[in-house]
């Protein structure tokens, strides 16, 4: 966060020092108030194109082995314009997926929600009968003797998560 406030900061200043210099070439022919508005604008626009960037940069810096499974798009009221174009605050990925047998299969679930840091919960889920295990303290030495006992999470047959796992 305090990065995108010294990045806005850094644009602010260039696009200030552009008009400026344009200004002293031109013979001061701007009128006073271009410059603030300029540097006001491009320091907005700057913040809503950082806004729209970081899932791609952040789905880029993923690990190979990492899927995103779902993307949460919101719309906010002091964002008009994500009511046009929703804007992704928060995706799910799956990480590590392996197979434990022909219809359960294990994957690391990543949340991760912009300006927080991301959180990874073991699960197993269960392809053929469209559920999932979390395993928060990680999964044990010997997961199929662990399933029988597990707390089960009845799942759609076309939950994101469980379409992505049982996918491989």
């Amino acid at each position: 966060m305090l990065f995108d406030l010294i990045a806005t900061i850094v644009v602010g200043v260039g696009v200030s020092g552009i008009v400026i210099g344009i200004n002293k070439l031109s013979g001061s022919r701007f009128p006073k108030w271009l410059t603030p508005m300029c540097v006001g604008l491009s320091m907005i626009g700057f913040t809503i194109f950082n806004e729209y960037a970081w899932f791609k940069n952040t789905e880029l810096n993923l690990p190979e082995d990492t899927v995103v499974a779902q993307k949460i798009e919101e719309s906010k009221f002091y964002r008009p314009w994500t009511y046009i174009w929703p804007q992704t605050s928060r995706f799910i990925a799956l990480s590590d997926i392996q197979t434990i047998s022909a219809d359960t299969v294990s994957a690391g679930i990543i949340l991760v929600t912009r300006w927080q840091n991301a959180l990874e919960i073991p699960a197993v889920f269960d392809c053929a009968g469209a559920r999932r295990a979390d395993f928060p303290l990680g999964l044990p030495q010997d997961v199929q003797a662990a399933l029988p006992n597990a707390e089960w999470i009845a799942l759609s047959a076309d939950d994101p998560l469980l379409t992505t796992a049982c996918r491989t």
